[in-house]
Protein backbone atom coordinates (compact mmCIF):
# COMPACT_ATOMS: atom_id res chain seq x y z
CA UNK A 1 0.00 0.00 0.00
CA UNK A 2 1.31 3.44 -0.94
CA UNK A 3 1.47 5.80 2.09
CA UNK A 4 -0.86 8.81 1.92
CA UNK A 5 0.50 12.17 0.87
CA UNK A 6 -0.40 15.50 2.49
CA UNK A 7 -2.65 14.24 5.23
CA UNK A 8 -4.28 16.82 7.45
CA UNK A 9 -3.09 15.00 10.52
CA UNK A 10 -6.53 14.61 12.03
CA UNK A 11 -5.36 11.64 14.06
CA UNK A 12 -5.05 7.97 13.39
CA UNK A 13 -7.22 4.93 13.55
CA UNK A 14 -7.95 3.41 16.94
CA UNK A 15 -4.73 1.89 18.25
CA UNK A 16 -2.51 4.20 16.19
CA UNK A 17 0.30 6.30 17.60
CA UNK A 18 1.27 9.86 16.78
CA UNK A 19 4.80 11.18 17.16
CA UNK A 20 6.23 14.62 16.53
CA UNK A 21 8.66 17.21 17.78
CA UNK A 22 6.32 20.13 18.43
CA UNK A 23 7.81 22.09 15.55
CA UNK A 24 6.33 20.61 12.40
CA UNK A 25 3.45 18.55 13.72
CA UNK A 26 3.67 14.82 13.88
CA UNK A 27 3.65 11.54 12.10
CA UNK A 28 0.67 9.30 12.55
CA UNK A 29 1.11 5.54 12.20
CA UNK A 30 -1.58 2.98 12.51
CA UNK A 31 -3.48 0.12 10.98
CA UNK A 32 -6.46 0.52 8.71
CA UNK A 33 -9.47 -1.79 8.92
CA UNK A 34 -7.98 -4.02 6.18
CA UNK A 35 -4.87 -4.59 8.35
CA UNK A 36 -2.48 -2.51 6.22
CA UNK A 37 -0.35 0.20 7.80
CA UNK A 38 0.46 3.72 6.71
CA UNK A 39 2.31 6.80 7.89
CA UNK A 40 1.08 10.33 7.36
CA UNK A 41 2.79 13.61 8.15
CA UNK A 42 0.78 16.62 9.26
CA UNK A 43 3.08 18.72 7.09
CA UNK A 44 2.70 16.85 3.81
CA UNK A 45 5.44 14.77 2.32
CA UNK A 46 5.36 11.13 1.42
CA UNK A 47 7.03 8.50 3.55
CA UNK A 48 10.08 6.91 2.04
CA UNK A 49 10.40 9.31 -0.86
CA UNK A 50 12.02 12.28 0.78
CA UNK A 51 9.16 14.75 0.85
CA UNK A 52 7.65 13.59 -2.40
CA UNK A 53 10.65 14.68 -4.46
CA UNK A 54 12.01 11.36 -5.70
CA UNK A 55 14.47 8.85 -4.26
CA UNK A 56 15.98 8.98 -0.83
CA UNK A 57 19.37 10.50 -0.11
CA UNK A 58 20.66 7.56 1.92
CA UNK A 59 24.00 9.25 2.69
CA UNK A 60 22.28 12.28 4.20
CA UNK A 61 19.73 10.15 6.06
CA UNK A 62 22.57 8.19 7.67
CA UNK A 63 24.30 11.45 8.66
CA UNK A 64 21.15 12.85 10.27
CA UNK A 65 20.46 9.62 12.14
CA UNK A 66 23.91 9.95 13.78
CA UNK A 67 23.56 13.66 14.70
CA UNK A 68 22.99 13.16 18.42
CA UNK A 69 21.39 16.57 19.02
CA UNK A 70 17.83 17.63 19.88
CA UNK A 71 17.27 18.42 16.21
CA UNK A 72 19.44 16.63 13.67
CA UNK A 73 19.10 19.49 11.22
CA UNK A 74 17.43 22.78 10.48
CA UNK A 75 15.73 23.47 7.15
CA UNK A 76 13.83 26.42 5.74
CA UNK A 77 10.30 25.05 5.23
CA UNK A 78 7.93 22.49 6.74
CA UNK A 79 7.56 20.79 3.37
CA UNK A 80 11.28 20.06 3.37
CA UNK A 81 11.31 19.09 7.05
CA UNK A 82 8.51 16.56 6.51
CA UNK A 83 10.60 14.47 4.13
CA UNK A 84 13.52 14.33 6.53
CA UNK A 85 11.30 13.56 9.51
CA UNK A 86 9.68 10.69 7.66
CA UNK A 87 12.97 9.29 6.31
CA UNK A 88 15.05 9.53 9.49
CA UNK A 89 14.72 8.67 13.14
CA UNK A 90 15.28 12.29 14.15
CA UNK A 91 13.56 15.61 14.78
CA UNK A 92 14.13 18.37 12.21
CA UNK A 93 13.86 22.07 13.04
CA UNK A 94 11.82 24.15 10.62
CA UNK A 95 12.90 27.77 10.29
CA UNK A 96 10.32 29.35 8.00
CA UNK A 97 7.00 27.61 8.43
CA UNK A 98 5.08 25.86 5.66
CA UNK A 99 6.35 27.84 2.69
CA UNK A 100 9.65 28.97 4.17
CA UNK A 101 8.62 32.62 4.37
CA UNK A 102 7.20 32.77 7.90
CA UNK A 103 9.20 34.40 10.68
CA UNK A 104 9.11 31.25 12.81
CA UNK A 105 12.37 32.04 14.61
CA UNK A 106 14.65 35.08 14.73
CA UNK A 107 18.34 35.03 13.92
CA UNK A 108 19.11 35.67 17.61
CA UNK A 109 16.95 32.73 18.71
CA UNK A 110 18.52 30.47 16.09
CA UNK A 111 22.03 31.47 17.17
CA UNK A 112 21.10 30.54 20.76
CA UNK A 113 19.91 27.10 19.65
CA UNK A 114 23.14 26.55 17.72
CA UNK A 115 25.33 27.83 20.59
CA UNK A 116 23.47 25.51 22.96
CA UNK A 117 24.26 22.49 20.78
CA UNK A 118 20.58 21.87 19.97
CA UNK A 119 20.90 21.68 16.15
CA UNK A 120 23.72 19.78 14.43
CA UNK A 121 23.25 20.52 10.71
CA UNK A 122 21.70 23.12 8.43
CA UNK A 123 20.53 21.80 5.06
CA UNK A 124 20.55 24.57 2.50
CA UNK A 125 19.95 22.95 -0.87
CA UNK A 126 19.29 19.74 -2.71
CA UNK A 127 16.65 19.30 -0.07
CA UNK A 128 14.05 16.63 0.21
CA UNK A 129 10.93 18.65 -0.34
CA UNK A 130 9.28 21.89 -1.19
CA UNK A 131 11.48 24.36 0.68
CA UNK A 132 11.76 27.84 -0.75
CA UNK A 133 15.52 28.40 -0.81
CA UNK A 134 16.58 31.15 1.53
CA UNK A 135 13.06 32.05 2.62
CA UNK A 136 12.60 35.27 0.65
CA UNK A 137 12.55 38.38 2.85
CA UNK A 138 11.93 36.54 6.10
CA UNK A 139 14.20 35.77 9.02
CA UNK A 140 15.03 32.55 7.16
CA UNK A 141 17.13 34.57 4.71
CA UNK A 142 19.03 36.20 7.61
CA UNK A 143 19.63 32.79 9.18
CA UNK A 144 20.76 31.31 5.87
CA UNK A 145 23.19 34.21 5.35
CA UNK A 146 24.62 33.80 8.85
CA UNK A 147 25.02 30.04 8.46
CA UNK A 148 26.62 30.24 5.01
CA UNK A 149 29.10 32.91 6.15
CA UNK A 150 29.95 31.20 9.47
CA UNK A 151 30.06 27.46 8.75
CA UNK A 152 31.70 25.37 6.04
CA UNK A 153 29.53 23.80 3.35
CA UNK A 154 29.79 20.11 2.51
CA UNK A 155 27.89 18.23 -0.18
CA UNK A 156 26.25 15.08 1.13
CA UNK A 157 24.50 13.02 -1.52
CA UNK A 158 23.65 16.10 -3.58
CA UNK A 159 22.51 18.28 -0.65
CA UNK A 160 24.46 21.26 0.71
CA UNK A 161 24.92 20.70 4.43
CA UNK A 162 26.54 22.92 7.08
CA UNK A 163 27.88 21.39 10.30
CA UNK A 164 26.72 23.85 12.98
CA UNK A 165 29.07 22.35 15.56
CA UNK A 166 32.23 23.48 13.69
CA UNK A 167 32.84 27.02 12.46
CA UNK A 168 34.65 27.52 9.15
Amino acid sequence: MQPPTGSTGQGGAPGSTTTGNGTTGGITSGSSPDGSTANASTTGGQAGTSGGQGGSNSELIALLNKAGTRWSAAVIGDQTAAGYILDTNTAVYCIGGWSGSDNNVTLTQFKQLVAGGKIHYFIASGGMGGGMGSGGGSSASEITSWVTSTFKATTVGGSTVYDLTTKA
